[in-house]
């Protein structure tokens, strides 16, 4: 239930956090997959249960 942010090449420091601080849900047991899309420049987030969620914290 942790959220690890990375250049490409290292972890940005202070990550990993917990996806609570996200403002995810704490039902949500994991996350399969993350996105960011340039062109609306949202993150969208996927889960067997959950999906399209937009964060509510910026992440640089």
């Amino acid at each position: 239930k942790e959220f690890y942010v990375h250049d490409g090449v290292k972890l940005i420091e202070g990550t990993p956090k917990p996806i609570s601080y996200y403002g995810i849900s704490e039902e949500i047991s994991a996350i399969d997959a993350v996105f960011f899309w340039p062109k609306n420049r949202k993150t969208y987030l996927f889960s067997r249960t959950f999906t399209g969620a937009e964060m509510t914290s910026q992440i640089q």
